[in-house]
């Protein structure tokens, strides 16, 4: 059962008049998306309570995962945030005042403006009214409304009915990302036709829209009545409370439902009531990881939804009420109709290799040039041969090549000249050029606090391990564990690192769970090599979804070109995946390793339904972006 996903999101006309963002998040919510066939009509649903049987379970689960679920959806990249200060902004600029302004300039200040009907882009007309403390801005008590008579902006979308806001609470600046706005969404026979079919609600909830702990958004639904009707089904929310709260600040965004009421559906011939008793998490717009939804029917008959992980639910029934479960059922979120990252397709192939080879390539820089800062060139050695007692130092400035680059190293030192378990760096750089040991140059940014754990050797040829906290540190955010060793022989050098989390910073947000990198400098060959394997749980905010990284062949890269061998490859939670895979040197010239070739598994069965051949360069500016 795979239920069309009703949203009021796409309706330009409502944009235009500064309203939909407020009301689109609230109204998709607590309506979900159609049935699952038959019926038809705008009658209400029955009065009576369902009675829960094994054959009916999985539809029943269905719509009231739907109707539930649909909230941890508009947590999606932000959009709450976003669409609550777009509309706000769109109300305080040029979607609703502006008119209203002018009108309020034309005939002087007025409590009660009323504007004649104005032509939409396409079709139809849009009229706005509103009873303003200040037609400047919004105020606690204004009623906006506007009335919307086959309104067709372009966009495919025919809006008609009657939709108003008062303002009930506000505080913040809605036109950034610190708000709160509370309001009374009103529809009356509001309807929106969209690919020949539509979508109509009637009845009123109250919308809450926080963002004043930002980056944490918490949004809340809640009314008396809400019905809405759509693709044969008609639905209605009675004495419902909806919340959701999202970290905007951390990948994959993650996001906690909580939500009870009753849902009567015409499809299902009755009404269940729902609630939460474990709330439902995951990351914004992918399937959920934990949480549990408790359906309840007729004599007190439950469906209980526990979710187990992304891939996998079960429904455990309970047909009379006892407590006990008498049958389990296993399902999918997918099945239940609840929404599921895209996974792996052709369309995103391309960008989502461009993601994995930029968290790939930072992680490793990030654990490889904190290791290089041991390393006779580095800044904790600069630091450690200018300290003649223990202790307490600094802050020392070590030497950076470049006269516009800085370092600051600060921290406590057991054993003056060496490097001793348990001695603190405290380090902060700006673009400080460094001309390391190893036939490799850096420049490093961002702040990097370390603790030596073990440390064997002396000056140039050593190996020691760390626990460090980069903070955007070579563009990452991290708790790490690692060595870094250059031994005696000073021709290969090694370095590994591992993170419970590795947020990636930057224009694109990005973070790896579960990281563990290698790395192996070889300079027994020319032009020099780089032997590197990456693995994770890869996040990204460019597409929604898990995807598992992992080196299933090290890549092999020289010091020219780019990588000439192995395979990064990347899969979805679906089973779905893109396998990058080198195309070799020519001639044995490396500086000929320019291109790869994605691999792409379109259907999770393991075999290449598609090979797409790339340049590195493009990938890189991929992930770049």
């Amino acid at each position: 059962m795979q239920p069309k996903q009703l949203s009021l999101n796409s309706s330009l006309a409502l944009r235009a008049a500064g309203l939909v963002a407020v009301v689109a998040a609230g109204l998709a919510s607590v309506i979900g998306s159609g049935g699952g066939g038959g019926g038809g009509g705008t009658a209400p649903p029955p009065a009576d309570y369902l009675e829960i049987t094994s054959v009916n379970a999985l539809e029943i689960a269905g719509v009231v995962v739907d109707s539930v679920y649909t909230s941890l959806e508009l947590a999606e990249a932000g959009d709450l945030a976003e669409g609550g200060a777009g509309a706000t902004a769109l109300v305080l600029d040029s979607g609703v005042l502006q008119p209203l302004r002018r009108e309020s300039l034309d005939v002087g200040i007025q409590e009660v403006i009323e504007l004649p009907p104005e032509d939409c882009l396409v079709t139809g007309t849009v009229t706005l009214s509103a009873d303003l403390s200040d037609p400047f801005t919004i105020s606690v008590g204004d009623r906006i409304t506007a009335v919307f008579a086959n309104c067709d902006d372009g966009d495919g979308a025919v809006t008609d009915g009657r939709l108003q806001l008062i303002i009930r609470a506000i505080a913040g600046d809605p036109l950034t990302d610190v708000f709160l706005l509370r309001t009374d969404v009103s529809l009356t026979s509001f309807a929106i036709t969209e690919d020949g079919e539509t979508t109509s609600a009637d009845g009123s909830f109250e919308l809450t829209l926080d963002s004043l702990d930002y980056p944490v958004v918490f949004t809340r639904l809640l009314g008396d009545s809400l019905t809405g009707t759509a693709d044969g089904d008609t639905r209605t929310l009675i004495n419902f409370d909806e919340t959701v709260e999202t970290n905007l600040g951390d990948l994959p965004y993650p996001s906690v439902v909580t939500a009870f009421g009753t849902l009567a559906s015409r499809v299902l011939e009755g009404r269940v009531d729902f609630d939460t008793p474990v709330p439902v998490a995951g990351p914004a717009g992918d399937a959920p990881d934990t949480g549990e939804i408790l359906i309840t029917g007729l004599d007190g008959a439950t469906i209980r939804i526990v979710v187990l992980g992304q891939s996998s639910v079960e429904l455990r029934l309970d047909f009379d009420g006892n407590g006990s479960v008498d049958e389990v059922q296993p399902t999918t979120w997918a099945e239940l109709g609840g929404s599921v990252a895209p996974g792996v397709t052709e369309a995103n192939a391309a960008a989502l290799a461009g993601e994995a080879i930029a968290a790939a390539v930072s992680f490793q820089e990030a654990v490889r040039d904190a290791g290089a800062q041991f390393t006779t060139d580095g800044a904790f050695w600069n630091a450690l041969s200018g300290i003649s007692v223990p202790g307490s130092f600094g802050p020392i400035s070590p030497r950076c090549v470049l006269s516009n680059g800085s370092a600051s190293v600060s921290g406590e030192l057991a054993v003056p000249g060496t490097f001793t378990a348990g001695d603190v760096f405290n380090g902060s750089f700006v673009n400080c050029f460094q001309q390391t040991q190893f036939p490799f140059s850096i420049i490093v940014n961002g702040n990097l606090d370390i603790v030596v754990t073990d440390y064997v050797g002396f000056g140039g040829f050593f190996t020691v391990g760390f626990d460090a906290v980069a903070n955007q540190f070579q563009g990452v955010d991290a708790a790490l564990t690692a060595t870094y060793s250059l031994p005696d022989n000073a021709t290969i050098l090694s370095y590994s690192g591992s993170s419970p989390v590795v947020q990636l910073t930057g224009a694109r947000a990005r973070a790896l769970y579960g990281a563990e990198v290698t790395g192996e400098y070889n300079s027994f060959v020319s032009p020099t090599r780089l032997t590197r394997t990456v693995s994770g749980d890869l996040y990204t905010a460019l597409i929604p979804g898990r995807y598992e990284l992992s080196t299933p062949v090290p890549l092999i890269i020289f010091s020219v070109g780019g990588p000439c061998s192995g395979a990064l490859l990347l899969t979805a939670e679906n089973g779905t995946s893109v396998r990058i895979v080198p195309i070799g040197p020519v001639n044995d010239d490396p500086a000929t390793c320019t291109s790869a070739q994605l691999e792409l598994d379109l259907d999770g069965n393991g075999s290449t339904d598609r090979i797409i051949e790339v340049l590195w360069q493009d990938l890189l500016q991929l992930g770049s972006a």
